[in-house]
């Protein structure tokens, strides 16, 4: 199995952050990818490597090997979060205006959603293949079950009430349960379960 560790570094006085892809086993750097200020990354099944850069509004998609670019989106509104790769390989990411289904060949994009996005949201899949958002200050509501086909919404919840944001990377429980984080306006924060 490739024991290969992704990171990101940030040097102190840097305005950019880079990818590095060390060996698990050793330590040592195999490659390093750097300029375009990447704040996440995710690793498909496939050992596929995307990098995002939220500043920038562009998601890349780096050779698993040497850390190349095989293809980049266009710059776009800024990118929220980290992006969710599906079992099929499909790339799910959302900005601050929308979300979208993008090929994991060049980027392209295969459906998207105005509906629903947000400054502060978070995106997963589940193991059955739903896209899942906390959407965090939305005025119309705070989480979001997407088909992940076609990107209608299948189900939403109401809008917390003011001030709580929905915040975390929703997880999904063996029995169906999503489960987020999310923090009340003096800080407070707690759990919140959302049977589906």
């Amino acid at each position: 199995a490739d024991e290969t560790i992704y990171a990101l570094n940030n040097t102190t006085g840097s305005v950019t952050s880079d990818v590095h892809a060390i060996d698990g086993r050793t330590g040592i750097d195999i490659w390093q990818t750097s300029g375009r200020n990447f704040d996440g990354v995710a690793i498909g099944q496939d050992g596929s490597v995307l990098a995002s850069s939220t500043s920038l509004g562009q998601l890349f998609a780096l050779d698993p090997s040497t850390g190349t670019v095989l293809w980049a989106t266009p710059p776009g509104p800024n990118i929220c979060g980290l992006e969710a790769i599906g079992a099929d390989g499909t790339i799910y990411v959302m900005n601050s205006v929308h979300t979208e289904a993008l090929d994991p060949n060049d980027g392209t994009v295969k459906w998207s959603n105005a509906t629903v996005g947000g400054e502060n949201g978070v995106i997963t899949v589940a193991p059955d293949g739903t896209v899942y958002l906390t959407m965090g200050g939305d005025p119309q509501w705070q989480i979001a079950a997407l088909d992940p086909t076609t990107g209608t919404v299948v189900w939403h919840t109401p809008p917390f009430d003011q001030g709580i944001f929905a915040s975390s990377m929703p997880a999904v429980g063996v029995d169906g349960t999503l489960y987020f984080g999310a923090y009340g306006p003096q800080g407070s924060r707690w759990l919140q379960a959302v049977k589906r």
